[in-house]
């Protein structure tokens, strides 16, 4: 015989059975067929919080409700991260079987992406900083119209003596 589990109600209505109308814990117990040691440890746990006694069968203390917030959200990044492992090894084997050479400095050593590290934050702050975008599509658009009406044509870059790409490579075609 395996091991029998209350309801919530069931231990308010054992307890208030004891409490209100009376009855003996021993006759209590014989009636509802349990053990005393049971009934007095509810008697016990109703007590100290009525409103929060037996929370895994009715109401959740906050604490224990954030608890189980955090358990579920370390679970999720847990997810996310056996994904994202996944992916890299996955990209990691497709470019190999390629023949790419992936180029990444040491962890602390961003040198050989300061250019697109470069982009990306000036992109983010110029020019799609507070918009929110109704599809990918629309964002898709509005990253090619920055770069292509904008970031080549317009925006100086100090790595190129302060012209747009543009200008840079015109010089360099007719020079």
């Amino acid at each position: 015989m395996g091991r029998r589990t209350f309801s919530r109600e069931f231990k308010l209505e054992a307890v208030k059975l004891v409490r209100d109308r009376g009855v003996a814990v021993a006759q209590a117990c014989r009636d509802l067929e349990i053990a005393e040691s049971v009934l007095r440890r509810w008697m016990r746990e109703t007590e100290a919080e009525p409103r929060h006694a037996f929370p895994g069968h009715g109401q959740v203390k906050p604490e224990q409700q954030e608890i189980d917030r955090l358990r579920q959200e370390v679970a999720k990044l847990k997810a996310e991260r056996d994904i994202l492992k996944k992916a890299a090894a996955y990209f990691a084997r497709l470019i190999a079987d390629h023949g790419v050479t992936r180029s990444m400095s040491r962890s602390g050593n961003v040198w050989d992406n300061a250019a697109m590290e470069s982009f990306f934050s000036s992109l983010k702050t110029e020019r799609l900083a507070r918009k929110i975008h109704r599809t990918r599509d629309a964002a898709r658009a509005e990253v090619f119209d920055d770069i292509e009406r904008f970031y080549n044509p317009g925006r100086r870059h100090s790595p190129i003596g302060y012209l747009s790409p543009v200008a840079f490579e015109r010089l360099a075609s007719s020079g």
